[in-house]
């Protein structure tokens, strides 16, 4: 019926319609999904240096939620800034080193 009355065609209501098209509209959505990307990249750059079964058990509700809530909330309500902040701050050298 949405595609019959919009002519949008089919969308999934996942991390990008919803921070895209719902929020923003259809053309500039192309922009908001940039910005996810930048935010998603972010979360791996403050991670990176940890064990990556220390990052598995501290974010591993994160995917889930990220496809089934926007980002926005994921960020906000859910954690998921907190999370980065606590991976950013964690000192790397309380873990035994990964080589050798």
């Amino acid at each position: 019926m949405m595609d019959r009355t919009y002519r949008l065609g089919n969308f999934n209501a996942s991390l990008l319609a919803t921070e895209g098209i719902a929020s923003v509209g259809f053309y500039p959505a192309h922009a908001a999904a940039l910005v996810c990307g930048f935010i998603v990249g972010l979360g791996n750059r403050v991670s990176s240096g940890l064990p990556p079964m220390f990052v598995l058990l501290s974010g591993g509700l994160r995917p889930q939620v990220l496809l089934n809530v926007p980002l926005r909330t994921v960020l906000l309500t859910h954690g998921g800034a907190s999370l980065f902040l606590l991976w950013c701050g964690t000192p790397r050298s309380i873990f035994p080193s990964q080589g050798a």
